[in-house]
């Protein structure tokens, strides 16, 4: 929860204003100040400390599953999350689909299987259809052309 700054006076007779802005372009900013003769002497303490704040936070950036928050929480922790929107939404899920494939490639089990299957219905509810929606259209081409049940590798086709 954001609430109004109360500057010190010193920062509101240089005219500061507060604003979010990523870790690491605060420590590039402070490290530009850093080389100036007349630098604030704040700057070195402020970039030490954004540096080590910077190496004791993890940073994922990644779609999550729904109760992840409740996890973290759960295990004491403090973390910062947004929702994305549709577009974006669509995107992270494309993005988790590649990095749950490629886990279920390296580690071929169960559990990476499932993780793939649950992408695969976000997915389908991103697109505007239900579990079932889809479950039902991989029944409809099971039934018309098979499943891979079989393993028959299809080698040549003669016109």
């Amino acid at each position: 929860q954001q609430t109004l700054q109360k500057l010190d006076y010193y920062e509101a007779q240089l005219d500061f204003s507060p604003v979010w802005i990523d870790l690491n372009h605060a420590i590039n900013i402070n490290e530009g100040e850093m080389i100036k003769a007349d630098k604030n002497p704040w700057v070195d303490r402020e970039t030490f400390a954004l540096k080590e704040i910077r190496e004791k936070m993890k940073t994922y950036n990644k779609l999550v599953r729904d109760k992840i928050p409740q996890v973290i929480e759960a295990a004491g922790k403090k973390f910062d999350i947004k929702i994305a929107d549709k577009e974006q939404h669509y995107k992270l899920l494309e993005d988790k689909l590649k990095e749950e494939v490629n886990e279920f490639l390296t580690d071929k089990n169960l559990e990476e299987l499932a993780d793939v299957m649950e992408v695969l219905v976000g997915l389908s509810n991103v697109m505007g259809y239900s579990e079932e929606d889809l479950f039902k259209k991989r029944e409809e081409k099971k039934v018309e052309r098979g499943g891979f049940d079989k393993g028959i590798i299809l080698e040549n086709v003669y016109e």
